[in-house]
């Protein structure tokens, strides 16, 4: 797993695996295990997404996540999906 932050603890850079087959577009939810590992999975309509998915993700398939700007994998969630969900 990859871990960056700066300074300010406002950039954080993960090694993200799918644990199912994730569609464009999906709200996705991040999954911390014991061993310090992050998984992807498609969030329920109650949960806030913590990204959503730039291009279809396999299964298994692992992915970096970065908190601090766009990738080409996930991308950060702007606030008005939180607020539409509400």
């Amino acid at each position: 797993m990859i871990r960056t932050s700066d300074v300010r603890g406002e950039k954080v850079v993960l090694k993200v695996t799918a644990t199912e087959d994730l569609r464009i577009g999906l709200s996705i939810s991040l999954l911390f295990n014991d061993s310090n590992q992050v998984y992807a999975r498609h969030s329920s309509l109650k949960e806030s997404p913590d990204a959503i998915a730039a291009r279809d993700i396999g299964k298994g398939e692992s992915v970096v996540f970065d908190t601090g700007r766009d990738t080409s994998d996930l991308l950060r969630p702007r606030s008005s999906i939180y607020s539409s969900r509400e």
